[in-house]
């Protein structure tokens, strides 16, 4: 299994990047939470799962070791998929998914291709294993809350018809400085689109 890359965003597609190591492009899945993380920087590392088909082996990418492990945490329950669980991811910070379980609120959790029952299955299974390891629920630094702000934003273009990779280049190109919310990031986002 492959852990990590390290490399270059060269492109943000419609549902990941693709991702330069060493002169070899990687298409690597991600959540937008994830690309708006790692898009226009030159030396990141991807943390991945690689999930292997009869008919084809794709590479799924998270900017953190959280992400990664809570993905997989959503890959037990039956019915998630790693598309499903990507899809999930796109919806918010890890930290704020966990939330969610623990309060059971099914409408953070709903996503493309995951359905009402599938969102109760989740909140089923995973409540008691996240209350039992004690989690932290709350984003710890500001980065976090970054990151959060421009995935909003993202979602808010994409919601307004923009398709995702144009979205997360706009949003890119707005320089996040203090307290930016998302409505901040978005109007900003919007003078490069028009």
């Amino acid at each position: 299994m492959i852990g990590y890359i390290k490399g270059k965003v060269v492109d943000i597609l419609d549902n990941g990047v693709l991702f330069d190591h060493d002169g070899v492009g990687f298409i690597i899945f991600t959540s937008s939470t994830t690309a708006a993380a790692l898009s226009g920087k030159e030396d990141v590392t991807v943390y991945t799962y690689l999930n292997v088909r009869e008919d084809a082996m794709e590479l799924y990418g998270f900017a953190s070791l959280d992400e990664r492990e809570f993905f997989i945490k959503l890959l037990t329950v039956n019915g998630v998929g790693p598309k499903g669980g990507i899809n999930i991811l796109s919806n918010g910070s890890v930290s704020t998914l966990k939330a969610a379980i623990i309060d059971g609120d099914e409408d953070v959790l709903k996503a493309p291709g995951i359905g009402k029952k599938t969102v109760q299955k989740i909140i089923l299974e995973l409540k008691d294993k996240l209350i039992k390891e004690g989690v932290d629920v709350v984003p710890s630094n500001s980065s976090d809350s970054d990151a959060q702000a421009k995935s909003d934003a993202v979602l808010a273009l994409v919601s307004l018809g923009y398709d995702r990779s144009t979205a997360a280049k706009a949003v890119n190109k707005v320089e996040v400085t203090g307290d930016m919310e998302a409505e901040d990031i978005l109007k900003l986002a919007l003078k490069h689109l028009l």
